[in-house]
C-alpha cells in the first residue's frame, strides 16, 4: 500500500481501507456496468471471470457476491468516493437500484 501512497496526492489522509476500496470499487461497478449493458448473461459469469481472468480476490466470490454481501454500503462508499475524487467513482444505475431495494444478484 505504501507503493501506492506515494503517487496520491492526498498522501497524508487516505488509510490503507480507502485506497483498497478505490480498487476493488472500480472494478465492482465496472462488473455490474457490462451486466447492465448485456456485456454479461449472468452474475455468476462476472464472478467466475472476475476471479480466474481479472485476479479479483476469490475468497470474496467475484464482485457480485461481494456486493451481496456487503449490501448498500458499497453505494454509500462509492458516493462518499465520488464526491472525493469525482464522477469516475459514480455508483451505476442497477448498483444504486440494487442497494435500494435490497434486492441480491445471486438467489442464495
Amino acid at each position: 500500500m505504501n507503493e501506492f501512497k506515494k503517487y496520491s496526492k492526498n498522501e497524508n489522509t487516505i488509510t490503507d481501507e480507502d485506497l483498497a476500496f478505490r480498487l476493488a470499487g472500480k472494478m465492482i461497478n465496472e462488473a455490474v456496468i457490462c451486466l447492465e449493458e448485456g456485456v454479461l448473461d449472468n452474475p455468476v459469469d462476472g464472478d467466475i471471470g472476475a476471479v480466474f481472468g481479472l485476479g479479483f480476490p476469490p475468497f470474496h466470490g467475484g464482485p457480485f457476491r461481494f456486493v451481496d454481501t456487503y449490501g448498500a454500503s458499497i453505494v454509500n462508499k462509492m458516493e462518499e468516493l465520488e464526491r472525493k475524487y469525482g464522477s469516475r467513482f459514480r455508483p451505476s444505475k442497477l448498483l444504486r437500484e440494487k442497494a435500494k431495494s435490497k434486492e441480491r444478484f445471486h438467489r442464495d
